[in-house]
């Protein structure tokens, strides 16, 4: 559990048994576990067919996929069962210097549109488990479908690697029902996002 990130030494102390070298060295480990390389991280995901090698590979190509890491904890912290659309997407716009923000702003969306995906988030269900939520978290079929698109839409563009503009066009592409009725509210579309994504870029890839 995320809870687990937050004991400190005094706390462990008190604990039975628990003497304040053990406890020295399990905060130790808990910090090295707070670590892991893009390469676990997607292994760890489950994703079908993606082995520890295919990871690897993965890692390399999708070097901006730290956001996907981010939705994971997002999706951990509401204690859902697997890592939706909608938790890459709140990853994506709470990233304060990102491209994504930038260009929502450039296209006059709200910030009501942030609290509406934060509000669909926190209406999930909820998993209460005392395994660690770590070893059973997995990726939805929708945004598996979506990561698949988003290498797509690189290679269409020229691009070296799969970055964070791609991952939303993707999601405009194949929505699940929440995010696409989110997009027709707030009018995000292709073409919109793609003139805004122009003006930024110009004909810079992404390399």
């Amino acid at each position: 559990p995320a809870d687990l990130f937050k004991l400190d030494l005094t706390t462990l102390t008190r604990l039975e048994r628990m003497g304040a070298k053990s406890a020295e060295n399990a905060l130790a480990s808990l910090e090295k576990a707070k670590h892991t390389t893009l390469a676990r991280f997607i292994f760890a995901l489950g994703i079908r067919e993606v082995g520890e090698a295919t990871a690897l590979n993965l890692a390399n190509h999708f070097k901006t996929l730290e956001a996907l890491q981010n939705a994971q904890q997002i999706a951990i912290q509401n204690q859902n069962s697997q890592v939706e659309q909608e938790h890459l997407m709140l990853a994506l716009i709470n990233d304060e210097n990102g491209l994504i923000k930038e260009l929502l702003e450039k296209m006059k969306i709200s910030k009501e549109f942030k609290a509406q995906i934060e509000k669909a988030v926190k209406n999930k269900p909820k998993i209460i488990s005392n395994t660690n939520q770590n070893e059973s978290i997995y990726v939805s079929q929708d945004l598996e479908q979506a990561l698949i698109e988003a290498e797509k839409i690189a290679n269409n563009m020229k691009d070296e690697y799969v970055s964070v503009e791609h991952l939303f066009l993707a999601m405009i592409k194949h929505p699940n029902k929440a995010v696409k009725e989110l997009f027709r509210a707030y009018g995000i579309t292709r073409d919109r996002f793609l003139q805004v994504l122009s003006q930024i870029r110009g004909g810079q890839k992404v390399t």
